[in-house]
């Protein structure tokens, strides 16, 4: 393994770590928020174990957003991807240790379906946020401009060509072949 891999694989993981204790620590703040609110029915219970795990989420995208903007590769899809994978690993694992913890009466499906959003969600918004990020990275690279030479004016711009899906680099606007014959 290279240094500058080893050094982001050390970044991943060390962005993982730093956003579990951020979270932990604005879930104490969300407790004081969440000790009025009264959950009910099904759609009640979900929307609890979803508030509860709000604050993973916040810093799941937050984690993300800040390993994109530090890595230092052309494409942190694979390490947002890494990110995203320990993510959910320590998701299911809550997700085991809220199963088996002692209930007082036996866990309901909808229980069963909040606790496995809540272990999903934080991968799944790291992930995505890298995928927008890539598409607005793509859109920004392949955004091309053909400018023509204006007769009034005595400047010779440079032009991008695209002719068989090659991108080249032309002197006048007349030596371009777009390809359309």
């Amino acid at each position: 393994m290279s240094k500058p891999t080893a050094r982001d694989a050390l970044v991943v993981v060390g962005m993982w770590t730093f956003s579990r204790i951020i979270a932990s620590l604005l879930t104490a703040l969300i407790v004081v928020i969440h000790n009025r609110l009264t959950f009910t029915g099904d759609v009640g219970t979900v929307m609890m174990w979803l508030s509860e795990g709000l604050a993973d989420d916040i810093v799941a995208v937050l984690a993300a957003i800040t390993l994109v903007w530090v890595i230092e590769t052309r494409k942190p899809a694979a390490w947002v991807g890494g990110l995203a994978t320990l993510y959910l690993y320590s998701g299911g694992l809550n997700a085991w240790r809220i199963l088996k913890r002692g209930w007082h009466v036996p866990p309901r499906t909808p229980d069963y379906i909040g606790i496995l959003i809540q272990a999903i969600i934080p991968a799944g918004v790291s992930h995505c946020w890298c995928l927008v990020d890539e598409t607005f990275r793509r859109a920004k690279s392949y955004r091309h401009l053909i400018v023509a030479k204006s007769p009034s004016t005595k400047l010779s711009i440079p032009l991008v060509c695209l002719a068989n899906n090659r991108r080249t680099l032309v002197r006048t606007p007349l030596s371009c072949d777009l390809g359309f014959a």
